[in-house]
Protein backbone atom coordinates (compact mmCIF):
# COMPACT_ATOMS: atom_id res chain seq x y z
CA UNK A 1 0.00 0.00 0.00
CA UNK A 2 1.66 3.20 -1.20
CA UNK A 3 1.61 6.31 0.98
CA UNK A 4 2.26 9.57 -0.88
CA UNK A 5 3.95 12.51 0.82
CA UNK A 6 4.10 16.02 -0.67
CA UNK A 7 6.34 18.60 1.00
CA UNK A 8 5.88 22.30 0.25
CA UNK A 9 8.16 24.96 1.62
CA UNK A 10 6.25 28.06 2.72
CA UNK A 11 6.00 31.07 0.43
CA UNK A 12 8.41 33.97 0.77
CA UNK A 13 8.02 35.60 4.18
CA UNK A 14 8.75 39.18 5.18
CA UNK A 15 11.80 37.76 6.97
CA UNK A 16 13.03 36.13 3.76
CA UNK A 17 12.48 39.40 1.90
CA UNK A 18 14.59 41.26 4.49
CA UNK A 19 17.29 38.59 4.24
CA UNK A 20 17.56 37.98 7.96
CA UNK A 21 17.46 35.03 10.32
CA UNK A 22 13.80 34.20 10.97
CA UNK A 23 13.74 30.85 12.73
CA UNK A 24 10.65 30.66 14.90
CA UNK A 25 9.80 34.36 14.68
CA UNK A 26 6.17 34.40 13.52
CA UNK A 27 6.39 36.62 10.45
CA UNK A 28 3.82 37.14 7.70
CA UNK A 29 4.06 36.40 3.98
CA UNK A 30 5.49 39.09 1.72
CA UNK A 31 3.62 40.45 -1.29
CA UNK A 32 5.60 38.08 -3.50
CA UNK A 33 4.85 35.28 -1.05
CA UNK A 34 1.10 35.69 -1.52
CA UNK A 35 1.54 35.36 -5.28
CA UNK A 36 3.73 32.27 -4.86
CA UNK A 37 1.19 30.64 -2.53
CA UNK A 38 -1.67 31.24 -4.97
CA UNK A 39 0.25 29.69 -7.88
CA UNK A 40 1.24 26.73 -5.72
CA UNK A 41 -2.38 26.20 -4.71
CA UNK A 42 -3.38 26.13 -8.38
CA UNK A 43 -0.58 23.67 -9.18
CA UNK A 44 -1.84 21.28 -6.49
CA UNK A 45 -5.56 21.82 -7.07
CA UNK A 46 -6.10 18.43 -8.70
CA UNK A 47 -4.24 16.43 -6.05
CA UNK A 48 -6.44 14.09 -4.02
CA UNK A 49 -5.01 14.89 -0.62
CA UNK A 50 -6.35 12.93 2.34
CA UNK A 51 -4.69 15.07 5.02
CA UNK A 52 -3.00 18.47 5.26
CA UNK A 53 -0.46 19.29 7.96
CA UNK A 54 1.40 22.51 8.58
CA UNK A 55 3.84 24.13 10.94
CA UNK A 56 1.89 26.42 13.27
CA UNK A 57 4.04 29.39 12.25
CA UNK A 58 2.09 31.92 10.20
CA UNK A 59 4.17 31.78 7.02
CA UNK A 60 3.58 28.02 6.70
CA UNK A 61 -0.05 28.03 7.84
CA UNK A 62 -1.03 30.85 5.47
CA UNK A 63 0.61 29.01 2.58
CA UNK A 64 -1.32 25.88 3.56
CA UNK A 65 -4.57 27.88 3.62
CA UNK A 66 -4.10 28.89 -0.02
CA UNK A 67 -3.72 25.23 -0.95
CA UNK A 68 -6.48 23.95 1.33
CA UNK A 69 -9.12 26.14 -0.31
CA UNK A 70 -9.10 23.71 -3.27
CA UNK A 71 -9.62 20.72 -0.95
CA UNK A 72 -12.33 19.97 1.59
CA UNK A 73 -9.84 19.33 4.37
CA UNK A 74 -8.93 20.99 7.64
CA UNK A 75 -5.31 21.95 8.29
CA UNK A 76 -3.70 20.23 11.26
CA UNK A 77 -0.98 22.47 12.72
CA UNK A 78 1.82 21.40 15.02
CA UNK A 79 4.79 23.22 16.58
CA UNK A 80 6.85 20.07 16.00
CA UNK A 81 7.12 21.05 12.33
CA UNK A 82 8.47 24.52 13.05
CA UNK A 83 11.76 25.79 11.66
CA UNK A 84 14.82 25.57 13.90
CA UNK A 85 14.75 27.95 16.88
CA UNK A 86 17.55 30.39 16.08
CA UNK A 87 17.54 32.05 19.50
CA UNK A 88 19.72 35.17 19.65
CA UNK A 89 20.19 35.10 15.86
CA UNK A 90 16.51 35.73 15.10
CA UNK A 91 15.76 39.07 13.46
CA UNK A 92 19.43 39.72 12.66
CA UNK A 93 21.03 39.61 9.22
CA UNK A 94 23.63 36.96 8.42
CA UNK A 95 26.27 39.70 8.25
CA UNK A 96 25.32 40.98 11.73
CA UNK A 97 25.45 37.52 13.26
CA UNK A 98 28.79 36.67 11.68
CA UNK A 99 30.23 39.91 13.06
CA UNK A 100 28.63 39.88 16.53
CA UNK A 101 28.80 36.12 17.23
CA UNK A 102 31.77 34.80 15.21
CA UNK A 103 32.29 31.63 17.28
CA UNK A 104 28.61 30.67 17.32
CA UNK A 105 28.28 31.52 13.62
CA UNK A 106 31.22 29.31 12.70
CA UNK A 107 29.90 26.44 14.83
CA UNK A 108 26.36 26.54 13.46
CA UNK A 109 27.74 26.83 9.92
CA UNK A 110 29.06 23.29 10.36
CA UNK A 111 25.48 22.15 11.13
CA UNK A 112 26.88 20.21 14.07
CA UNK A 113 24.04 18.24 15.67
CA UNK A 114 25.18 19.24 19.16
CA UNK A 115 25.78 22.97 18.67
CA UNK A 116 22.92 24.77 20.42
CA UNK A 117 22.31 28.36 19.38
CA UNK A 118 22.07 30.49 22.56
CA UNK A 119 18.39 30.65 23.59
CA UNK A 120 17.61 28.36 20.66
CA UNK A 121 18.23 24.77 19.61
CA UNK A 122 20.64 22.59 17.67
CA UNK A 123 20.23 20.79 14.36
CA UNK A 124 20.07 17.57 16.36
CA UNK A 125 17.14 18.87 18.38
CA UNK A 126 15.42 20.04 15.20
CA UNK A 127 15.92 16.70 13.48
CA UNK A 128 14.68 14.68 16.46
CA UNK A 129 11.39 16.55 16.82
CA UNK A 130 10.74 16.75 13.08
CA UNK A 131 11.38 13.06 12.34
CA UNK A 132 9.30 11.99 15.34
CA UNK A 133 6.38 14.11 14.11
CA UNK A 134 6.88 12.96 10.50
CA UNK A 135 6.72 9.27 11.42
CA UNK A 136 3.65 9.84 13.58
CA UNK A 137 1.86 11.57 10.70
CA UNK A 138 2.71 8.74 8.31
CA UNK A 139 1.55 6.06 10.76
CA UNK A 140 -1.79 7.85 11.06
CA UNK A 141 -2.32 7.96 7.27
CA UNK A 142 -0.96 4.74 5.78
CA UNK A 143 -2.12 4.50 2.17
CA UNK A 144 -3.05 8.17 2.12
CA UNK A 145 -1.92 11.24 0.20
CA UNK A 146 -0.45 13.65 2.73
CA UNK A 147 0.53 17.29 2.27
CA UNK A 148 3.02 18.93 4.65
CA UNK A 149 3.60 22.68 4.41
CA UNK A 150 6.74 23.43 6.35
CA UNK A 151 10.16 25.12 6.32
CA UNK A 152 13.46 24.70 4.52
CA UNK A 153 15.30 23.25 7.51
CA UNK A 154 12.45 20.82 8.15
CA UNK A 155 12.43 19.60 4.54
CA UNK A 156 16.22 19.26 4.65
CA UNK A 157 16.11 16.86 7.59
CA UNK A 158 13.10 14.91 6.30
CA UNK A 159 14.82 14.47 2.94
CA UNK A 160 18.02 13.27 4.61
CA UNK A 161 15.98 10.85 6.71
CA UNK A 162 14.08 9.42 3.72
CA UNK A 163 17.27 9.03 1.68
CA UNK A 164 19.00 7.28 4.56
CA UNK A 165 21.70 9.91 5.07
CA UNK A 166 23.12 9.60 8.58
CA UNK A 167 22.52 12.55 10.95
CA UNK A 168 26.28 12.93 11.30
CA UNK A 169 26.54 13.55 7.55
CA UNK A 170 24.38 16.68 7.45
CA UNK A 171 27.29 18.92 6.45
CA UNK A 172 28.30 16.88 3.39
CA UNK A 173 25.23 17.59 1.29
CA UNK A 174 23.38 20.82 0.55
CA UNK A 175 20.75 21.69 -2.04
CA UNK A 176 18.19 24.26 -3.05
CA UNK A 177 14.78 24.27 -1.37
CA UNK A 178 12.99 27.27 -2.82
CA UNK A 179 10.02 29.11 -1.39
CA UNK A 180 6.85 27.27 -2.48
CA UNK A 181 8.84 24.44 -4.05
CA UNK A 182 7.07 21.08 -4.26
CA UNK A 183 8.79 17.79 -3.41
CA UNK A 184 7.07 14.40 -3.61
CA UNK A 185 7.86 11.00 -2.14
CA UNK A 186 6.14 7.64 -2.01
CA UNK A 187 6.55 5.13 0.80
CA UNK A 188 6.20 1.87 -1.15
CA UNK A 189 6.38 -0.25 1.98
CA UNK A 190 7.73 0.19 5.49
CA UNK A 191 11.19 1.80 5.38
CA UNK A 192 11.26 1.71 1.56
CA UNK A 193 10.90 5.02 -0.26
CA UNK A 194 10.68 6.36 -3.80
CA UNK A 195 11.74 9.93 -4.59
CA UNK A 196 9.24 11.19 -7.18
CA UNK A 197 10.35 14.82 -7.53
CA UNK A 198 12.32 17.42 -5.62
CA UNK A 199 12.20 21.22 -5.46
CA UNK A 200 9.76 21.64 -8.34
CA UNK A 201 9.21 25.34 -9.10
CA UNK A 202 7.93 25.40 -12.68
CA UNK A 203 4.55 26.62 -11.40
CA UNK A 204 6.28 29.83 -10.29
CA UNK A 205 7.82 30.64 -13.68
CA UNK A 206 5.64 33.69 -14.29
CA UNK A 207 7.22 35.31 -11.21
CA UNK A 208 10.78 35.05 -12.53
CA UNK A 209 10.95 38.81 -13.00
CA UNK A 210 10.44 39.33 -9.28
CA UNK A 211 13.41 40.56 -7.25
CA UNK A 212 15.72 37.69 -6.47
CA UNK A 213 17.49 37.21 -3.16
CA UNK A 214 21.19 38.10 -3.33
CA UNK A 215 23.73 35.35 -3.81
CA UNK A 216 25.54 35.99 -0.51
CA UNK A 217 22.31 35.41 1.40
CA UNK A 218 21.68 32.16 -0.46
CA UNK A 219 25.25 30.95 0.03
CA UNK A 220 25.15 31.58 3.77
CA UNK A 221 21.68 30.05 4.07
CA UNK A 222 22.91 26.90 2.33
CA UNK A 223 25.95 26.73 4.59
CA UNK A 224 23.92 26.94 7.79
CA UNK A 225 20.65 25.20 6.97
CA UNK A 226 21.75 22.87 4.18
CA UNK A 227 19.36 24.58 1.79
CA UNK A 228 18.78 27.94 0.17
Amino acid sequence: MVTKITLVRHAQSTGNAKECFTGQTDVDLSELGHKQAELTAQALADEQFTAIYSSDLKRAYLTAKFIAKFHKLDITTTPDLREINLGIFQGKSFIEVEKEYPEEFTAISRRDLNVVIPNGESHGMLRDRVIKAFNKIISNHIGGNILLVVHGGVIFHINHYILGIAPTETFRLSYKISNCSISCYEMIEKERWRLVSFNETAHLNELKQARSVNSQFLTTSEKIFGCS
